[in-house]
């Protein structure tokens, strides 16, 4: 019998407390704190941060379990409680988005199925359950609607969910967003549902376009928002990763770890940008990985980039500068949106 392990950068630091307890700024260290220009920060172990658009961006702390809520400035403007577990109140890992609507939170954790609202005090309301584990929810002000997206494929069907629609004014599930599963571009989803659903990202512009990224496939989709497919586009680099196996408990066990791969996107001012993680080297004295982002902005067929030190993701944009969290030394970069240039 098999068992498969994923040793993927992403999921390390969603599943695992962080444990240096610094964050290191772009001048200086400073204890506990993001630092920009008397900005601050006040997060110990940071987990995912949700994009909030002009608003800020939220966070879920590991140090001290709460959730944050900031602007832009790096202001706190809202905290609550929110501690690990498998109540009906707490996440079991992490949190994966958590947007404010209407004055209620509503949250999901890492790969869990249930939506989880709370009131503006703290205080649990309800969930909304789901048939799927999220790999991404996105909150669409303009439609006042949450998509809660990942990959089910159903054997023998000829369509595979790609979305789920909340409406945050109704305590559950809305219509389903459907993907004819027979069409020539999407053949690599045949295959395993899990596996495909973890390596795969999503996004979604104002324009109800559904973008998703698949690293085993190395080709971004194009989806109207009714789930009409629209493109496949390849993209410039191939996920790399080394599968091998191992003795445990006298059982194979098939252990699969990313170097090379993409591993978040967001649509910033009608424009999509891709991070893209590549291993460049081994530290010769630890053996770590040391990595280098490709920030990939999608323009046509083309795709400028620009490359930033260390293992990035996107946070969000503010008044034309895109924001990068530096996940392995918590360094936070800012870099202008006009430094990407369209290719000729």
């Amino acid at each position: 019998m098999k068992r498969y392990f994923i040793k993927s950068t992403i999921f390390y630091m969603a599943l695992t407390p962080v444990l240096m307890g610094f964050v290191f700024l772009s001048n200086g260290w400073a204890g506990n704190t993001i630092d920009m220009s008397n900005m601050l920060l006040k997060v110990e172990y940071p987990g995912f941060f949700t994009n909030l658009g002009s608003t800020g961006f939220s966070i879920y702390d590991w140090g001290d379990e709460k959730l944050k809520f900031f602007n832009w400035k790096f202001q706190l403007i809202k905290q609550m409680p929110l501690t690990r577990g498998e109540g009906p109140d707490q996440v079991m890992q992490n949190v994966l988005a958590a947007y404010l609507v209407k004055e209620k939170i509503f949250l999901i954790g890492l790969m869990e199925n249930k939506i989880k609202i709370f009131g503006q005090d703290g205080k649990f309301i309800e969930s909304i359950p789901l048939e799927i584990m999220a790999r991404e929810m996105l909150y669409q002000p303009e439609q006042d609607k949450l998509y809660v997206f990942n990959l089910r494929i159903n054997a023998g069907s000829d369509s595979f969910l790609l979305a789920k629609i909340i409406d945050p004014n109704e305590s559950k599930p809305g219509e389903n967003i459907m993907v004819n599963s027979q069409l020539e571009s999407s053949k690599f989803l045949e295959g395993n549902a899990l596996m495909i659903g973890l390596s795969s990202i999503f996004a979604m512009g104002n324009n109800k376009m559904i973008y998703m990224v698949n690293s085993s496939a190395n080709a971004l989709y194009e989806f109207e928002g009714n789930g009409k497919f629209l493109r496949k586009v390849n993209l410039p680099y191939k996920e790399r990763k080394i599968i091998r196996t191992t003795k445990r408990d006298g059982e194979d066990h098939t252990v699969i770890s990313d170097l090379d791969f993409y591993t978040n996107m967001k649509v910033i001012q009608d424009n999509l940008y891709i991070c893209f993680l590549r291993q460049i080297k081994k530290d010769k004295k630890t053996g770590a990985d040391i990595f280098q982002t490709h920030i990939l902005k999608f323009s046509g067929d083309k795709f400028p980039e620009k490359i930033v030190d260390g293992n990035n993701s996107i946070m969000g944009e503010h008044q034309g500068n895109l924001y990068l969290f530096n996940i392995d030394d918590y360094r936070v970069t800012v870099v202008n949106l006009l430094e990407w240039k369209v290719q000729k």
